[in-house]
C-alpha cells in the first residue's frame, strides 16, 4: 500500500514553507523552482514525489548513482532485515552500506550468515553557514543545498568518518 500525497492541500504547505524559511538564502533561486515544478507535476504517490526529489538532489549535487527500486527487483521477500538481505541477494551484493542508526533494528548475525559484509558508514552532521543566527543540525539536505549551493557535495563528503 502507498502512501497518498495530497498534492493540494500539501504542495501549498511545503512551498510556502520552504519559501518562508529559505527565500533570503543564498542559493534559494537555484534549487526553488526546480522543486515546486516535481510537486507540481508529479501525481498523489508519495513515493513518486521522493524518488523524483531524490533523483533532483543527486542530479544537482553530481552524483552518478544508479537507483533501483526495491519494487522494480524480482522475487524480494521478507520484512525488515530479512528483506534488507533479499535485495542484496537479488543484486548480487556481498557488501551492504548501511548507517550507525541501522544497528538499532538490523540483525548483523543475520547478514553474517547470509555472507554479506555490512560496511556502517558514520556520518558527523557538517557545520556550514546558514542564513538565520546559530547553527541548527540535522536538517534536510535542501538546507545545506540552500545555504551552500555548489558546495553541498563538498560539505558532505567531508562529514564521512573512517
Amino acid at each position: 500500500e502507498c502512501l497518498i500525497f495530497n498534492k493540494a492541500q500539501n504542495t501549498k504547505k511545503i512551498l510556502s514553507s520552504l519559501s518562508g524559511n529559505y527565500k533570503r538564502a543564498p542559493f534559494f533561486e537555484n534549487y526553488f523552482d526546480k522543486i515546486a515544478a516535481i510537486l507540481n507535476e508529479t501525481d498523489d504517490n508519495l513515493s513518486t514525489v521522493n524518488t523524483k526529489l531524490i533523483k533532483l538532489v543527486l542530479s544537482e549535487l553530481e552524483i552518478n548513482t544508479k537507483i533501483l527500486l526495491a519494487s522494480d527487483l524480482n522475487n524480494i521477500e521478507g520484512e525488515s532485515t530479512d528483506r534488507l538481505i533479499s535485495i542484496c541477494q537479488n543484486l548480487n551484493a556481498s557488501k551492504y552500506l548501511a548507517g550507525l542508526g541501522a544497528k538499532k533494528y538490523q540483525d548483523d548475525e543475520l547478514f553474517a550468515k547470509n555472507n554479506i559484509e555490512i560496511i556502517n558508514t558514520p556520518f558527523k552532521y557538517p557545520v556550514y553557514h546558514q542564513l538565520w543566527g546559530e547553527f541548527a543540525g540535522n536538517l534536510s539536505v535542501l538546507d545545506v543545498m540552500f545555504n551552500c549551493g555548489p558546495e553541498t557535495k563538498q560539505i558532505l563528503q567531508n562529514s564521512y568518518s573512517n
